[in-house]
């Protein structure tokens, strides 16, 4: 089979909200879950340099978010939004309910209840049963079975790293391992192959996933709006978005069009762009002194003190007040660390606090400087609730995080400094 780049095409996509409620029933039933319907969905909006505001989600266009507090409506320029999250929480289907996820060129995600694929065109249900049409060329890759947490890893590696053929995922002793073929067709039962000039058939049911390598060319799109979660797990790049008589209408570059109860939307990253992790940054200096000198041969003991930088799908997350997050610094009194600031970000934020594992004990004294000048500066105690750090950095060109010892010693000072990121 081959794989064209990437053309011009009309999508046929079908609207979710679409068909009977016997269809809507139907789905929730597969998806093992109640589609919220209530009218009203309570968000919280993040802004870049501006307080964050929470109430009622009204409306969405390309350019505009309104939300209804207590005391107004407020309509928030989307270039200014980073964020915008439901505050309730909705049930999300465990993967081991039968969705197979589709992943496309543009980093979309779909949730669907069947895919085929064959004559060029991929072809299925979406999870609320509504079909869909669209060039083969669209997809890069499609996962049906569950994994686990080790084997989630591995299927990203398979999806990014680079090979001239198709990719048929298996297990095998209980990893993931593939087979380098070219993929003619997809029917579900079974997919249509072809090794070394040879045709094979195989059960679909032996299949954890295909990788559709040749469609990973570089991908040509405008810059999105953001991406947005929703109930079913689909993550959708979204290029146009709009919220109008209680339903979420998007479309992505890859061709998707679709349109979803207001009740299944979870969360709109719109940060790209405007956000710089400070995880993805290689530090300018790095210090550690810790309070009683070590001897030479305690390398090790070094090694554990020093700070940790947890970055996405590390195995140290990071626990405030409960809360988990997965990228951040963990470090102890007394650390230093220097970065160069990205051009053009002048504000930095985070979320600070000591670790609930040293809690109560605990008491650090944090500065942040811009250049030489001072734009924080407190003693955090195991006592306190994490907090939100918002500072404006001007134009300094460097941002110097200290991390020194509080009135108690060293006695439980570790700080985690989670979610750090300059912003537009």
């Amino acid at each position: 089979m081959t794989h064209p780049r990437l053309k011009p095409h009309q999508p046929h996509f079908c609207n979710r909200t679409a068909g009977t409620g016997l269809a809507l029933g139907v789905a929730c039933c597969w998806l093992g879950f109640v589609s919220v319907t209530a009218s009203a969905v309570e968000v919280n909006v993040r802004r870049s340099g501006s307080a964050t505001v929470s109430g009622t989600l009204v409306a969405i266009d390309d350019s505009t978010i309104e939300v209804t507090t207590s005391e107004q409506s407020q309509q928030l320029p989307l270039a200014s939004v980073l964020s915008v999250t439901r505050l309730d929480d909705v049930a999300v289907p465990p993967p081991s309910m039968g969705r197979i996820m589709v992943d496309f060129v543009d980093r979309s995600r779909l949730a669907v209840r069947s895919f085929r694929l064959g004559d060029g065109q991929v072809v299925g249900e979406t999870s609320d049963g509504s079909p869909f049409s669209l060039p083969d060329d669209t997809v890069s890759a499609v996962l049906f079975l569950p994994l686990s947490p080790s084997q989630q890893g591995r299927w990203r590696e398979l999806c990014d790293a680079p090979g001239d053929g198709d990719m048929v995922v298996v297990r095998r002793n209980g990893q993931l391992d593939f087979i380098q073929l070219a993929v003619d067709d997809v029917a579900d039962q079974s997919l249509n192959c072809t090794l070394d000039g040879q045709s094979l058939e195989v059960k679909r049911t032996k299949v954890v996933g295909i990788v559709f390598r040749q469609r990973n060319d570089v991908f040509a799109m405008t810059d999105p709006i953001g991406v947005v979660d929703f109930a079913d797990g689909s993550q959708i790049v979204a290029t146009t978005l709009s919220l109008t008589d209680e339903r979420i209408s998007l479309a992505s570059a890859s061709g998707l069009d679709l349109t979803y109860p207001l009740g299944e939307f979870i969360r709109l990253d719109a940060s790209a762009g405007k956000v710089f992790p400070l995880i993805e940054l290689q530090p300018l200096l790095v210090q550690y002194a810790p309070y009683y000198p070590l001897p030479q041969a305690s390398q090790l003991v070094r090694q554990f003190m020093e700070p940790k930088f947890v970055a996405e799908d590390a195995s140290l997350p990071s626990r405030l007040d409960g809360t988990s997050y997965d990228r951040g610094i963990v470090a102890r009194s007394r650390t230093l660390l220097r970065y160069a600031v990205p051009s053009g970000y002048t504000r930095f934020a985070a979320v600070i606090g000591l670790l609930d594992r040293v809690r109560p004990q605990g008491l650090v004294h944090l500065r942040v400087l811009g250049d030489e000048r001072l734009l924080f500066e407190e003693s955090i105690a195991g006592g306190q609730p994490a907090s939100a750090l918002a500072l404006d950095l001007g134009d300094a060109r460097q941002l110097t995080i200290e991390i020194d010892y509080g009135s108690d010693d060293d006695a439980g000072d570790v700080i985690a400094i989670c979610e750090a990121q300059f912003e537009k």
